[in-house]
């Protein structure tokens, strides 16, 4: 599993356990996707991951142990979850959240 995959993983279940509310959608869910980044962009990545209404955005500098910045979105229907947050050093911290049913 690679660094990305596992803050991405690491995201989804930090939702799951501060929002009880999303556990119904963070179930079950098979990821598709990966780098995303453009050729000849230098120094920054970006990594899109999607799954069952969930989109999950990870970009991040290219330096050792970079802050990664997660935006997570879903939809489906009415029902809208979106997140935002970082991760470093294996450390996920909620920058913002809104949920609506």
């Amino acid at each position: 599993m690679s660094t990305q995959e596992q803050v991405r993983d690491a995201a989804i279940s930090y939702i799951e356990t501060n929002h009880a509310e999303t556990v119904p959608y963070t179930t079950n869910l098979s990821w598709s996707g990966g780098r995303a980044t453009a050729g000849g962009v230098v120094g920054a990545e970006t990594y899109i991951y999607t799954s069952g209404g969930w989109t999950v955005t990870i970009k991040y500098p290219v330096i050792p142990n970079p802050p990664y910045t997660i935006n997570a979105t879903y939809t489906s229907g009415t029902t809208s979850i979106v997140w935002e947050g970082t991760s470093q050093n294996s450390t996920i911290t909620e920058t913002s959240y809104s949920y609506t049913p």
